[in-house]
């Protein structure tokens, strides 16, 4: 009688507990576990029965910072989503706008021509203050935007509460010392106005984020403002010589500053006041 083993290698195809002959080239599957006896590998738990925390890694990217601390977690940052057109034209259309309400609440009118000059002279002055806030990066630029919106406002609200108490606007040639319960009464008395010139820096303070970047502008963009802002100021002065507008010449070179507020806006009279007076 021929040994089982010899039987096996000489028929390796032939399966004996289903009766049927293999496939040629079909490998026989290998057991899942060819030592029943290898124990299995134990995951480590400690001791005291508390579940083990995950070591804090370094991350960084727009959930997490800036990547320079170590956090498990992310960190709630405030995205700045703003966009950069508006960030260019933040602080004429404000400095405008404060113009219009001072113009409202001292009762005087705002024509084509004095529209067309107050913005010919104001655009120059505020695209400083974009190129100023645009210089830094994101979070810094948003800090002196928010400061130099503060001052304005207070500026604005100043000269609003002088021209009430003095019937005129303050100027350092012509300032006079005020008390502050003068002052509070003046702002008391034009309360929507004061309101209205202090809405624009608290919805910058809440919603600014969002809606002006405030983003670091490369040369080019910077170039372009500063080009944009030269050429509408050579276009005012020359659109004075070209319409030989006179009475604005007069006023352009005169110290008064109810005409020059009234012709030119409030920021171009306080220039003016601050040549003339060295």
């Amino acid at each position: 009688m021929a040994n089982i083993n010899e039987l096996f290698d000489q028929f390796p195809d032939y399966d004996v507990f289903s009766g049927k002959t293999k496939p040629s080239g079909e490998n026989p599957p290998e057991p899942k576990n060819p030592e029943p006896r290898t124990p299995k590998p134990r995951e480590p738990y400690p001791r005291n029965g508390v579940p083990m925390k995950p070591e804090p890694v370094m991350r960084s990217g727009v959930d997490y910072g800036d990547g320079f601390g170590i956090a498990d977690k992310p960190i709630k940052v405030k995205r700045v989503t703003g966009n950069n057109f508006l960030t260019i034209v933040y602080f004429p259309i404000l400095i405008l706008l404060l113009e219009l309400i001072l113009r409202l609440s001292c009762g005087i009118g705002f024509s084509a021509v004095s529209f067309l000059y107050t913005a010919g002279f104001t655009i120059p002055i505020a695209s400083v203050f974009t190129l100023i806030c645009t210089l830094f990066g994101n979070t810094f630029n948003r800090v002196v935007c928010n400061i130099f919106t503060f001052i304005i406002t207070c500026f604005y609200l100043i000269e609003l509460g002088y021209h009430d108490i003095f019937g005129r606007f303050l100027t350092f040639s012509t300032a006079e010392v005020f008390s502050p319960e003068q002052f509070i009464n003046a702002i008391a008395d034009k309360y929507i106005y004061a309101i209205a010139i202090a809405v624009p820096f608290f919805i910058n303070l809440i919603f600014g984020h969002k809606i002006f970047g405030f983003r670091k502008l490369r040369i080019p963009a910077r170039i372009v403002v500063i080009l944009i802002a030269v050429i509408i100021q050579i276009g005012a002065f020359s659109a004075m010589g070209l319409a030989k507008d006179t009475d604005s010449e007069r006023v352009y070179n005169s110290s008064s500053s109810e005409s020059t507020f009234e012709r030119f806006g409030l920021l171009t009279m306080v220039r003016l006041d601050i040549f003339n007076s060295k």
